[in-house]
């Protein structure tokens, strides 16, 4: 069975239909990108679809104009891998132009989908289903496999008292993160309920007078927070496996230790009593029996209605009246949105509006409430009827970024491009001090065809990464060299290597405050701070006046405006003279 809309088979159509692993597979042949595909993400969706807990959630396959499959390979790999098949939205005819704003939305998280649950303390409950998952799964100590939303929730459906561990472990904060004591208590209680409130109840005195494996535990951790070391979850939880193993066996100890890279990882104790997910991956072709079974979870839901529409205003407003579950919205993707909307900028790129049956909005709460704020209509494939549950099966997993955009575009070291691009952008706006500001993947696309020279600027980075952050130094060196090429390059090797500078040389000064910011772990300047500094240093050095130090000054009675880069001025472009 099958849906299909195409009134015009030149502008954009969907269909709704059942995805055979026969079809999945031909589908794959004409992807437009052949990236590796994320490993983990893709063995989340294997078990799914193995376990027939796949369903229909309005998130689609999309392809281009020419037949090209533009998004969807994660899922029809796992439908071949699987040999299930899935029901899904199909959308052809999208310019694969607008599609790279695909994505742009910002991913749900497993927090998020507990939060919309309405589940309290969500980011940590979904952490600590996160480690008991790992923790069922032979992976607690190397992180090598991704669960999928359906996992944790039935994880969570299986084992209540996880949440009687999220209230308990409370009292280990801030030494252990939430989560990760919520796990790990779960897993003692599961041995021994009473002792495992008391070694949580004994590691919150925080008494170092005391003796014995909770006392311990928290020296040990206490120390390596004061001394500034590494705090690695693997660590952490080895600490906590030994205090937990000596406490249970009722040794007297004085230090707990745990070093991960000479000793093996301590025993997981409490998983005989742990209900795990049914996401056996069966091996071969499903029996007749399996296969009628499927079939009817994966046949074309009834009930589904999709249109592709222009989203006035006021319609905004209006599904954005049934939003009560949603998460929270970022003000920042909001306001990317509002200026791609204002700017005539947004186009239909494949992505969905979903409602469910009850007429509750489940997915596209940040572009309805930018078309309100921006007075602005935007086109939108919009599916109705879902099954109001099915939040937790979409938006969840690794944001399509930027730097997959530029590679798309066939752009070499896209990561750290992306990052500069997004800086250059933010000093153009003059809005590094403002936190919420966020670039669209068009105003970036934008950046880049204006200031094309970022590329050569990025081809520093491996060096400019030996003294401080490489995005924002590639984009300080991509401006400053706007100005004088030659004394940016020389600045910048300076600064790197340190050779030659006298006692006063700002670069100097700013190179001893770089090194010392690197080889911080308690505390990291702001990102403001550290370009802020270095473009006083950068100012100091073109006019050859000397330094003894570096200071920006950003709050209370001496307050001071950002620094401007000698010889640039956004509004009114570049005045070599000034910078020679």
């Amino acid at each position: 069975m099958s849906v299909s809309v195409h009134p015009n088979e030149t502008k954009p159509y969907f269909d709704i239909r059942v995805i055979t692993p026969e079809e999945a597979a031909g589908y794959l042949g004409r992807a437009r990108n052949n990236a590796p595909m994320d490993r983990r993400l893709l063995a989340s969706y294997i078990r799914d679809m193995s376990a027939d807990a796949w369903c229909f959630n309005g998130d689609p396959i999309i392809f281009s104009m020419d037949g090209a499959l533009l998004d969807g390979r994660l899922r029809l790999k796992a439908c071949c891998e699987s040999k299930r098949p899935f029901s899904s939205l199909v959308i052809h005819n999208i310019d694969p132009a607008t599609f790279l704003t695909i994505d742009a939305v910002r991913r749900r998280t497993a927090g998020d989908i507990m939060h919309i649950r309405g589940e309290k303390d969500g980011r940590a409950l979904a952490a600590a289903l996160t480690l008991i998952w790992r923790a069922g799964n032979g992976d607690l100590d190397k992180q090598s496999k991704k669960q999928s939303s359906n996992e944790l929730i039935e994880i969570l459906d299986k084992n209540p008292t996880i949440r009687r561990s999220l209230a308990v472990a409370k009292v280990a904060a801030p030494l252990l993160p939430h989560g990760m004591a919520t796990a790990l208590h779960f897993l003692f209680q599961n041995e021994d309920r009473r002792l495992a409130d008391r070694f949580f109840e004994e590691f919150a005195l925080a008494d170092e007078t005391k003796q014995g494996a909770p006392y311990a535990l928290w020296r040990a951790i206490d120390n390596i927070r004061s001394e500034g070391g590494s705090r690695s979850s693997r660590q952490l939880i080895g600490l906590v496996l030994k205090a937990w193993a000596a406490f249970r066996e009722q040794k007297e100890v004085k230090v707990i230790r745990f070093v991960p890279e000479t000793e093996s990882f301590p025993e997981t104790p409490g998983l005989e009593n742990l209900i795990m997910p049914d996401s056996t991956v069966r091996d071969g072709e499903p029996t007749p029996q399996e296969a009628a079974r499927v079939t009817r979870k994966t046949e074309c839901p009834s009930g589904i209605r999709v249109e592709i529409v222009d989203i006035v205003p006021d319609y905004a407003e209006e599904l954005l009246q049934s939003n009560d579950r949603n998460r929270k919205i970022a003000a920042a993707v909001v306001n990317k949105y509002v200026r791609d909307m204002k700017n005539n900028d947004w186009a239909l790129n494949g992505q969905t509006i979903k409602v469910g049956a009850s007429g509750q909005l489940l997915d596209g709460q940040h572009r309805l409430s930018a078309s309100v704020k921006s007075g602005k209509a935007f086109p939108a494939i919009v599916v109705y009827g879902l099954d109001d549950e099915v939040f937790g099966t979409f938006d969840v997993g690794n944001k399509r970024s930027f730097s997959h955009i530029l590679t798309d575009l066939g752009e070499t070291n896209t990561a750290l491009l992306a990052g500069t691009l997004r800086q250059i952008w933010e000093l153009e706006n003059e809005l590094v001090t403002t936190r919420i500001a966020a670039p669209s993947e068009n105003e970036l696309l934008d950046t880049l065809e204006k200031h094309p020279d970022a590329r050569a600027s990025v081809r520093l980075g491996n060096k400019l990464r030996k003294i401080g952050p490489p995005s924002q130094l590639c984009a300080l060196h991509y401006w400053f060299a706007k100005t004088n090429p030659k004394k940016a390059e020389h600045f910048m090797d300076k600064l790197v290597y340190g050779d030659g500078l006298h006692r006063e040389s700002p670069i100097l000064v700013l190179r001893e405050i770089l090194k010392d910011d690197k080889n911080n772990l308690k505390r990291r300047m702001a990102i403001s701070e550290r370009i802020a500094l270095t473009i006083k240093a950068w100012n100091a050095f073109v006019e050859g006046r000397p330094v003894k130090n570096l200071k920006w000054t950003s709050s209370g009675a001496r307050r001071e405006a950002f620094p401007s880069i000698r010889g640039i001025s956004f509004d009114g472009g570049i005045d070599v003279r000034k910078a020679a």
